[in-house]
């Protein structure tokens, strides 16, 4: 009977010392993670392109998970990146360009976590346009026997009720021929998919643009809304994808870069 009771005095702490194994504590392996990793994500564009003026840029982000004592720092090397400031955003100026086209590297940090944002300066040559709006009509082949005809305009402000220009607008115009669209009437004619180019030497073809400065320029408004002059393309090239649109064209020596994004509203011009 002693010896019966002195083994269960040893073989209890054994009991006791499995039982707190199989619980667990913080600092076993098995203990779960409560310190997740932070998260840095970039929000705004990863790539900022600006025109030869220069002006201010504004880089948005979000960060997740962070860590007491740790501070986010935005740096970039090239002295015409400057005023770098680090809050809610990230703001930052760029100063005007009177060189060629130039890249600089805007490094965003958070501890061990990087994040680059690559910012893009057209020279005094280049001219960088966001377009709001490309809308325009679609005539069918009456005009253009077995071609499509697409009277498109890229703006930033569209049309009044009246279909005129707004006024301090800008309109880059473009009497584009393509495959013709053989589908019902329509509230909005797709634009054909594909690369259309400036040709002075074709009139009328599949994917070109038409050399006649009526319908294929570039002009401005004053502050009435009166139309100015327009401006013929000495080159032109409109890329339609289905996230949108780019246009390159040159313009009495200045190179124009003009983007869109979003789907082309064309009204069914056909009767």
């Amino acid at each position: 009977m002693k010896l019966r009771n002195l083994f269960y005095l040893f073989a209890m702490p054994l009991a006791f010392v499995a039982c707190s194994e199989e619980t667990g504590t913080p600092n076993t392996p098995d203990a779960p993670d409560n310190d997740p990793a932070p998260v840095l994500t970039i929000t705004s564009e990863m790539a900022m392109q600006f025109s030869s003026e220069g002006g201010e840029g504004v880089i948005t982000y979000t960060l997740e998970n962070e860590k007491e004592g740790v501070e986010l720092n935005a740096t970039c090397s090239a002295d015409w990146v400057t005023d770098i400031a680090e809050g809610e955003t990230i703001t930052f100026n760029v100063a005007k360009n009177e060189g060629e086209k130039r890249n600089a590297i805007i490094t965003v940090a958070y501890g061990e976590l990087v994040q680059n944002v690559v910012i893009q300066q057209l020279s005094i040559t280049e001219v960088a346009f966001k377009a709001n709006y490309f809308t325009g009509e679609y005539y069918g082949s009456i005009f253009s026997p077995g071609v499509g005809n697409y009277f498109m305009h890229l703006s930033e402000n569209g049309f009044n009720e009246d279909g005129k220009d707004l006024p301090n607008s800008k309109y880059y115009a473009l009497d584009l021929y393509g495959p013709v669209y053989e589908g019902d009437r329509s509230d909005n004619v797709p634009l054909p998919i594909g690369t259309y180019t400036l040709n002075v030497d074709a009139d009328k073809e599949e994917w070109t643009i038409g050399y006649d400065p009526e319908y294929s320029a570039y002009r401005e408004s004053d502050e009435y809304g009166s139309s100015l002059d327009p401006y013929p393309y000495d080159s032109a090239t409109l890329v339609v994808t289905e996230e949108g649109a780019t246009l390159t064209a040159t313009i009495e020596g200045i190179t124009h870069h003009v983007t869109f994004e979003g789907e082309p509203q064309v009204t069914d011009m056909r009767y």
